[in-house]
């Protein structure tokens, strides 16, 4: 059994297309189009973008000469085929000196018609984006008239405005009350300067009567007994003058125990009652005047491209 050879679809579209070429070098347009018009038929085209352009340049021309068909449909089949043409890019052009002159103005009168559409379709877009861009300039102006309204009023809120306090506990260790107005209790601070410096005051107080008047002095120390007073009094009056020293050293030992224990409570109230840093309002101020405020209350704002050239034409 003899095997036909298999032939390759571009190879036989290229062979149709060279015949097609030898007929309308000897115008046979009937040919020309018998040859070409089953390649280049919707869902059935040549693959090779260059042998299609060959096959559907030289088919468009072949159409409008052949005499068989009427000169409308000839146009129209020209056409229609100078069309897919510059579908398939839109720069495309016929090589000059090469085609009729029908087939040259055909194409010319099909691409300014292209040209016309497509310019006629960029200025509806042109028209149509001037007329967003407007809108958008509208509302960007609306936008900005409540960022102003709403700025001005975050500026004119009444912030209240606080100050970071920082506190050395060294100085919660001194009495008489340092500690405590350290820590700002300054009604504790008083209440203990107060009850120390009575206490001290009287103690030290009794402790200078008693020596300028009764000569007493301590001859050991503090060691029981050693206390002596030299005062010149009669025998009878010994027993009255000793118990009155005896009352006033025991309420000196008292003022005494009072003053140390006032200091020992003091001291160690303020410790515990330290705060090394402390929060405290100093009074409202409206935000605008904080020195601290975001650069936000202060940024520029770019306005639209447009109202900047306008306005720039008016200031000139």
């Amino acid at each position: 059994m003899k095997v036909e050879p298999e032939v390759n679809p571009d190879d036989e579209a290229a062979m149709q297309v060279d015949l097609a070429i030898a007929a309308w070098r000897a115008g046979r347009w009937g040919e020309v189009r018998d040859l070409l018009e089953p390649l280049l038929r919707e869902g059935n085209d040549i693959p090779d973008p260059l042998l299609r352009e060959q096959a559907l340049r030289y088919l468009a021309e072949a159409t409008l000469y052949d005499n068989a068909l009427d000169l409308d449909d000839r146009e129209a089949l020209a056409r229609g085929y100078i069309e897919r043409l510059l579908d398939d890019s839109s720069s495309w052009s016929p090589p000059s000196g090469l085609h009729g002159r029908a087939f040259y103005d055909a194409a010319a009168k099909v691409r300014a018609e292209r040209d016309a559409q497509a310019a006629e379709a960029c200025q509806g877009r042109l028209l149509t984006c001037e007329a967003d861009l407007t809108e958008l300039q509208a509302d960007y102006e609306a936008a900005m008239k409540r960022y102003d309204s709403l700025q001005a009023d975050f500026d004119a809120q009444l912030v209240e405005r606080t100050q970071v306090i920082q506190r050395n506990r060294s100085l919660a260790l001194l009495p008489f009350g340092v500690g405590h107005f350290t820590n700002a209790r300054y009604a504790l601070g008083g209440t203990f300067l107060g009850l120390e410096a009575v206490a001290g005051v009287a103690g030290l107080t009794l402790l200078l009567y008693r020596q300028t008047a009764y000569g007493c002095v301590r001859t050991a120390g503090f060691r029981p007994r050693s206390l002596v007073c030299t005062v010149p009094i009669s025998d009878d009056q010994k027993p009255v003058v000793e118990g009155k020293i005896e009352r006033m050293r025991n309420a000196e030992a008292a003022m005494g125990y009072v003053f140390i224990a006032a200091m020992i409570i003091d001291v160690t109230l303020a410790q515990l009652l330290f705060k090394r840093f402390e929060i405290v309002s100093v009074g409202e101020v409206p935000r605008a005047e904080l020195t601290t405020a975001q650069p936000g209350s202060e940024r520029q704002r770019r306005r639209p491209a447009s109202s900047e050239g306008e306005n720039g034409g008016e200031n000139g």
